[in-house]
């Protein structure tokens, strides 16, 4: 195993570098996908980080191994790997850092893969040597003749997406019929007789297309955003129509209610006068009533008194002077029965009903309306719009008395 570590140390060249990272690979702990940190070795032979491996088992309902699922009881007594360990450290130590570094500002910046200790800022990338280098030593890589001829590019990340998955060679090559990046070995291969152009030129061609499509979509926020702006004016237009209407109908409703509470008032009154006067000419008449029986039961007894006497000659002298008061036929006919549920009572409530109603309807039909509720106003605003008749209206006569001004009977 120490000969096959050391030979994995001694894996790693500027050349192969993509190699490198296909190594870092094969020392990842499946459980956090990093370099393994403090290795340990389960009985399977699987390694783990110490602790990915003891959470994984203190979460577990039975203690196996993550990759191959083979079951450990008991539970096995865990010790790092210590050979495993070095092995991590060295390798962390000389694997490339051409991945993305953060600069001072905290931008990030692609740094040297050959500096040790801190990381200067890369000035070129060799697309051959797959590194990225600092000034200082891209100079020594362009002073080796056998690398005179490598393609260096502006400092990048992930080289290894440059490079054709293919042939691992760089790609420099535009396909326009597949659309699609190709290198030197592509154009003889799989697109031969395609339509190609350097990146260079294609880019400038796409660069326009996409200053028009940015045109187009900077166009189209400007115009949401205009949206935006009116629909937040019209809803705020909207909030202040339904509060400026619902306390226009606040005070209309109460208006009404009112005005009902008032016809209410003036109805119960002109009802309990009714009561008043018909119960008085009652009375009257059972006064009236009360002298006639007092009258009558005199002569009565008068009568009985003659009819007993025994004296022939003053009986048919008194028997003249005897007389009947005639029958008041007046106070008989004047004592009926008082109507309380008059015609005039019917047809005002059956009118504040019929309009109570229309009213509602030609609400929910035609939405809020502008005029005050309860007024002469609101009701020719309705008639005009043909949503009510006037004629089966109620409206307020000059006492402020809801009244008919020409309804039909009501049912009696």
């Amino acid at each position: 195993m120490q000969r096959f570590f050391t030979c994995c140390l001694s894996f790693y060249s500027p050349a192969n570098t993509a190699n490198m990272f296909e190594l870092e690979d094969d020392f990842t702990c499946s459980i956090c996908l990093e370099v393994l940190n403090e290795p340990v070795s389960v009985p399977c032979g699987h390694s783990f980080c110490l602790a990915c491996i003891n959470k994984y088992w203190d979460q577990a309902e039975v203690c196996k191994c993550p990759q191959c699922r083979e079951i450990f009881n008991p539970r096995p007594h865990l010790r790092k790997t210590t050979l495993l360990a070095e092995v991590m450290e060295k390798l962390k130590m000389k694997q490339p850092h051409s991945r993305m570094a953060k600069h001072f500002d905290g931008s990030a910046v692609i740094v040297c893969d050959f500096c040790s200790g801190e990381k200067l800022r890369a000035v070129k990338s060799c697309m051959t040597c797959l590194t990225s280098f600092c000034e200082i030593h891209i100079k020594h890589h362009n002073e080796i003749v056998a690398w005179k001829n490598h393609k260096l590019v502006n400092p990048t990340a992930n080289i290894q997406e440059k490079l054709c998955k293919k042939h691992q060679k760089v790609l420099e090559i535009y396909c326009r019929s597949d659309e699609t990046c190709i290198c030197s070995l592509c154009v003889t291969t799989g697109h031969k007789d395609h339509d190609t152009a350097q990146p260079e030129m294609e880019r400038a061609t796409k660069q326009i297309q996409l200053g028009a499509t940015l045109t187009e979509i900077k166009q189209n926020i400007e115009k949401k955003e205009n949206q935006i702006e009116d629909i937040t004016q019209i809803i705020q237009r909207v909030k202040i129509s339904a509060v400026t209407e619902m306390n226009k109908y606040e005070k209309s409703f109460a208006e009404l209610v009112l005005l009902i509470e008032k016809a209410h008032k003036k109805k119960k009154e002109k009802i309990q006068e009714q009561e008043k006067r018909e119960v008085g000419k009652a009375e009257k008449l059972l006064d009236q009533l009360k002298k006639e029986i007092t009258v009558l039961k005199k002569k009565h007894a008068e009568f009985t008194e003659l009819s007993q006497t025994d004296d022939h000659i003053h009986f048919l002298q008194i028997f003249p002077l005897l007389t009947v008061p005639a029958e008041d036929d007046t106070l008989t006919n004047m004592i009926t029965i008082a109507d309380f549920s008059s015609e005039e009572v019917k047809r005002e409530l059956y009118c504040v009903k019929e309009y109570l109603e229309e009213l509602y309807q030609a609400e929910l039909n035609n939405g809020t309306s502008k005029d005050s509720i309860g007024s002469d106003r609101k009701i020719n605003s309705l008639a005009n719009e043909g949503v009510i008749d006037v004629s089966k209206t109620a409206r307020k006569d000059s006492e402020g008395e809801l009244c008919p001004s020409s309804i039909p009977n009501s049912p009696s």
